[in-house]
């Protein structure tokens, strides 16, 4: 099968990360694969970690830019691959291509919060997917006529370092997101942080930028937090799937959350979890039974909670450990990339 994905702009973030696990698994079955990437956005560890039959096409738009010699090169060399499959990760990109009848268009929405500004129905695609059961509800609201399908993102658990040892109490903590409070919600963990007064020993670290940096740590200078909290900056995944099992828990405060991809990786670690009961960790912790949930945008009960998991956490480790082979079997790369080629083929 020919299979070409598209998307704007190729960064250190969770959809590349997973179209890299994707593409290169798709190539392992046996598809001809490219992507091509139309902005000049592009981290170059990421173009390093794709199987080098892939191959990759760059546009190199400057962000913004409203040039069209850029649409022109992007449909170019959109028409000289004659892919059988396009797969888009970014919708807006469909507006400047003319679609062959041969042609299967696929769209991945990968997020719940604020999908009405780049989610529109559009009849020349065979099919929507869904990254989960609560995107692809969102999707039915809001593209009820298009054919919407649930496929799950898939994680390369090969490439986690396990955690092997645990202490008997909480002390270093981990949350991984880009800073954006609105939607990541890593105010309300600095503040749950602030109020564990008898707790000082616990130290967390926030790995990721984002728009909200300098205001998290503003935050963090305001509440006397130096001491407690520290800002890694931005991260390759591979350094954060090797040092997840450096810490005693993962904290993931989200205020919306399509899917929980860190989560997951966590989970596959066998690390605990303390996640924001919202529909996308819900659902990748089973409703709980995989994870500890607290109430979003509550940072007396994140508190209480982390409070909750350093006084039981032996209780957490035995569920970390049910979780790593619950989240391994479900949503692996393998089990992701097989379930899109039903997809293909199914779908007309």
């Amino acid at each position: 099968m020919n299979i070409l994905h598209l998307l704007s702009s190729f960064t250190n973030g969770g959809i590349e990360t997973m179209l890299v696990n994707v593409a290169n698994q798709q190539t392992t079955n046996g598809h001809n694969v490219s992507i091509i990437i139309f902005n000049n956005d592009v981290d170059e560890s990421l173009v390093n970690k794709l199987n080098p039959t892939i191959r990759l096409i760059r546009i190199h738009r400057p962000v913004g830019s409203k040039n069209p010699f850029y649409i022109l090169k992007l449909n170019y060399c959109y028409k000289q691959l004659r892919p059988e499959i396009v797969h888009f990760h970014n919708l807006r990109l469909s507006k400047y291509l003319i679609k062959r009848r041969s042609e299967k268009w696929f769209f991945t929405c990968h997020a719940t919060n604020n999908t009405k500004f780049y989610v529109f129905p559009d009849k020349r695609f065979t099919a929507y997917i869904a990254i989960s059961k609560a995107v692809l509800n969102e999707l039915q609201i809001l593209s009820p006529k298009t054919n919407n399908i649930l496929c799950y993102n898939g994680i390369d658990f090969t490439r986690i370092r396990n955690k092997t040892s645990y202490r008997d109490c909480i002390l270093n903590i981990v949350c991984v997101s880009r800073l954006i409070f609105e939607i990541k919600g890593q105010n309300i963990l600095i503040q749950a942080i602030d109020k564990l007064n008898n707790y000082k020993n616990i130290h967390i670290d926030f790995i990721g930028d984002g728009p909200d940096l300098e205001n998290a740590k503003t935050l963090v200078d305001s509440l006397n937090l130096k001491t407690q909290i520290t800002f890694l900056g931005n991260k390759p995944n591979d350094y954060i799937l090797s040092h997840l099992r450096d810490y005693d828990l993962l904290i993931q405060p989200s205020i919306y959350d399509g899917f929980g991809l860190t989560a997951i990786e966590a989970m596959g670690c066998g690390l605990p979890v303390l996640l924001s009961d919202v529909d996308g960790l819900r659902e990748v912790s089973l409703n709980g039974q995989y994870a500890t949930l607290t109430q979003p945008c509550n940072d007396t009960d994140l508190a209480n909670k982390i409070i909750f998991c350093s006084n039981n956490y032996s209780t957490l480790i035995n569920k970390a450990l049910a979780a790593q082979s619950y989240v391994i079997n479900q949503f692996s790369t393998t089990r992701q990339v097989d379930t899109l080629d039903s997809i293909y083929k199914t779908n007309k």
